[in-house]
């Protein structure tokens, strides 16, 4: 005798199927928020990681707040040891100047702050020579990436992280109130 053929049964698995169809679906939903909250979370303990390297790269610039001169603020630069940022750090005059259009669409006209990026580090840096040739190398200045190739703070298009402190240079006896800026962003 031949059996009877059943078409169309697919098992204990065929039944269980349609139930399994929204189990795979909701486990991917979670998953994927899972994934997306690490991710969120790995980004913002990244930009935490940057401003702790941009206090630890100002804790080394001010030292003790006085800078003897550009000598010591050579020393300064060379102890810094950061990697995987890029900085810069420079000394510059307390009379700062910015760009008041910047500030135009403010409600309260009066100066409330100025933006890092108008902040003209090189053109208020004090010069240890006066030769134009070599005012780049002289400049209360320094930096993880050669001079050259310096890419201007607009251009960045990253999160910069900031700090402004003020400090004392002492410069042929005198000493000036300076602010030093350290600026840091991701390579």
């Amino acid at each position: 005798m031949l059996e009877k053929k059943r078409k169309g049964f697919l098992g204990p698995i065929g039944d269980d199927l349609p139930s399994l169809v929204p189990l795979v679906f909701a486990l991917i939903i979670f998953f994927s928020t899972f994934t997306y909250a690490m991710n969120s979370m790995d980004s913002r303990n990244e930009d935490f990681d940057a401003d702790l390297a941009t206090l630890g790269i100002a804790r080394i610039m001010r030292s003790n707040g006085y800078i003897t001169g550009y000598e010591d603020f050579r020393r300064l630069c060379g102890n810094i040891n950061v990697s995987g940022l890029n900085y810069e750090v420079a000394l510059v005059e307390t009379e700062l100047t910015y760009d008041e259009s910047n500030y135009a669409g403010y409600e309260d006209q009066r100066f409330s702050g100025v933006d890092i990026l108008d902040l003209r580090i090189f053109d208020s840096t004090p010069n240890i020579k006066d030769d134009e040739e070599d005012r780049k190398a002289s400049e209360f200045f320094c930096s993880n990436i050669p001079i050259s190739e310096l890419p201007e703070l607009i251009e960045i298009g990253q999160r910069l992280s900031s700090r402004v402190f003020p400090i004392v240079l002492e410069d042929a006896k005198i000493a000036k109130p300076m602010f030093l800026v350290v600026i840091t962003w991701r390579p």
